[in-house]
């Protein structure tokens, strides 16, 4: 179990066969203009290759030059339609059903209006929203709702990652590497195995105590949203029953069915059932058979 999730950011969609089979990490496409949303291959993303990899995942990265949010609305839609149609992939990566994505920290403030928007079309499908993290370069900048960035050039450089994260305890979230070429994902992946390792032969007591902080941390997140769906479902059913005890004539119908017809014996309703054959009321198969019409026109 890794203290951080690795987020390797790349321009366009790797070939599933270069992906390193067995490992437990993210990719994520770097998005620059609303366009490339819309040039996403659909098609490749749902091969059967890429569902047999059910331990990789892929989200987007709106990277610092993202702009030209379209102003007619038609255009809109179709990119809002494309990311939720994205974000229903199985493996899109989702926090207890609800998609992550990853902004630059230093994209135009403008582009709020499309984080907005794309909030609000989330919730009319049924997320929660979208969990939109801000991806910085210092910890000095980092948020409840941010996470750190590192640009290299080739995995020897991961040392950075060792002396600038894990010394200052950056764990529980995620780490995007920028730059990183698809054939040497297996090796970033290795180097940053081994920094690991080493820092728990370091330090074994405090490696110790992040992973069960990150254990009880995911554990406190699936409880709280189970509880929530609990309540949803509870103050439903007392909306339910708020609107069938308002009105009265509901409760006439109901009252009558519970005083005449449910305190009758069994023998006396199944009498009544024959009285309707021999008045020609109900069909004779109707008794033995629930697939038959009952009642006659």
């Amino acid at each position: 179990m890794s203290i951080n999730r690795y987020n390797f950011i790349c321009t366009e969609l790797p070939s599933f066969s270069q992906l390193p089979k067995g490992e437990d990490f993210l990719f994520s496409l770097s998005i620059s203009r609303p366009e490339e949303i819309l040039a996403i291959d659909l098609v490749q993303l749902h091969h059967i290759e890429f569902y047999t990899l059910a331990n990789i995942s892929f989200s987007l990265y709106f990277n610092a030059n993202f702009k030209d949010w379209p102003s007619d609305k038609n255009q809109q839609q179709q990119v809002l339609d494309k990311l939720i149609q994205l974000f229903f992939h199985p493996n899109f990566e989702k926090n207890l059903n609800t998609p992550v994505i990853f902004a630059d920290a230093e994209m135009s403030a403008s582009n709020q209006v499309f984080f907005n928007q794309l909030n609000t079309y989330c919730k009319a499908q049924a997320f929660e929203e979208c969990i939109n993290l801000s991806v910085c370069s210092e910890k000095a900048q980092l948020t409840a709702t941010s996470c750190l960035k590192l640009e290299l050039n080739k995995p020897a450089e991961l040392h950075l990652y060792y002396l600038k994260y894990i010394q200052e305890l950056y764990y529980n979230n995620y780490l995007c590497l920028i730059n990183t070429a698809v054939q040497d994902w297996p090796l970033y992946l290795s180097a940053l195995s081994n920094i690991e390792t080493e820092f728990q032969t370091e330090s074994p007591a405090i490696f110790q105590l992040i992973l069960s902080f990150m254990q009880a941390s995911k554990q406190k997140n699936q409880l709280n949203w189970e509880n929530k769906l609990l309540q949803e479902d509870l103050n439903n059913q007392k909306t339910y029953l708020s609107i069938i005890k308002s009105k009265d004539e509901s409760l006439k119908i109901l009252k009558f069915y519970e005083n005449e017809y449910e305190i009758l014996p069994l023998w006396y309703k199944r009498l009544g059932h024959v009285l309707k054959v021999i008045m020609g009321k109900r069909s004779f198969r109707s008794l033995f058979d629930n697939n038959v019409k009952k009642y006659k026109t």
